[in-house]
């Protein structure tokens, strides 16, 4: 039986959506399945952290300590001294998807690396932090049930914001793309629109940069902008909880206005339903 190594890479979101893809891909494979999981400045929090461990993550999901992980799973590169270019040879195929679209290749790859059957023996081992294979909407939901605490948390702030509140995120931080196609005056032009028609809404804000909140909390009053008083961090336990109850809050909002290229908007609306209108000179 063929077996899939999956190491979901990135921040929260991408991390959610790489093990979703690769459990659709293991199931409708019939190929075993096992998620590493790394504990690291990109995300401070193990996955029962944040999240009721599903029965099809029980006894699958690993924590390499940062050695161990850079030594085994990393991608090849200098600050490991390419060494993982060697110990990746113990799996029978390896994707990354810094290197190409792994939805492509994947896909092109199925029938060799899966036959007809699933049957094939091999380990297959794919480091990613994008959908690579199909997934549905619910599924996805099933994976993803906050724990307890941060479940507490997000309730206790959707009470506050009520019934009809919009969501608004917007990525700042290393997202160069969001900052070039998704500036605080498009979001701020949605805003006074929204007003207009109706002044009693309220808003909640998730961003990675304190000068935004500052921004719009001026412009608009707190009575108008909600948002964390804490400051966006990945590289502790309590900033990854602190992004996880944001993601759920947002989820919950009537409307998303998300910003360009960000998987974080995204997954709250997938999560919640919601629609999602992305802040976009793009568009």
């Amino acid at each position: 039986m063929t077996k899939i190594i999956i190491n979901p890479i990135g921040g929260l979101a991408n991390r959610m959506r790489c093990i979703a893809s690769g459990i659709a891909l293991a199931m409708e494979t019939g190929s075993d399945y096992e998620v590493v999981w790394a504990v690291n400045d990109e995300l401070a929090a193990r996955y029962e952290d944040l999240f009721i461990l599903p029965d099809v993550l029980k006894d699958r999901i690993k924590y390499p300590s940062k050695a161990i992980y850079r030594i085994n799973y990393s991608i090849p590169r200098l600050r490991n001294l390419y060494i993982t270019s060697l110990t990746l040879k113990r799996y029978s195929h390896r994707f990354f998807d810094e290197f190409a679209s792994l939805d492509d290749v994947i896909q092109d790859s199925k029938q060799r690396l899966f036959g007809n059957t699933g049957n094939r023996k091999g380990t297959i081992y794919i480091q990613a932090g994008t959908v690579f294979y199909p997934f549905s909407n619910q599924y996805y939901r099933t994976l993803f049930n906050l724990n307890p605490e941060i479940e507490n948390r997000v309730n206790i702030k959707k009470r506050m914001l009520g019934n009809d509140y919009i969501g608004i995120h917007i990525r700042r931080s290393d997202n160069l793309m969001s900052v070039k196609y998704s500036p605080d005056e498009l979001f701020i032009t949605e805003i006074e629109k929204i007003l207009s028609q109706n002044p009693h809404t309220k808003f909640y804000l998730a961003t990675d940069s304190e000068e935004t909140k500052a921004k719009f909390i001026t412009q608009f009053g707190e009575d108008t902008i909600f948002c964390s008083r804490n400051p966006a961090t990945r590289t502790t336990l309590n900033g990854i909880k602190d992004a996880t109850e944001e993601l759920f809050i947002l989820a919950g909002a009537k409307k998303i206005l998300g910003s360009y290229y960000s998987s974080f908007s995204e997954s709250a609306s997938i999560i919640g339903n919601a629609p999602l209108v992305q802040v976009s000179s793009k568009n």
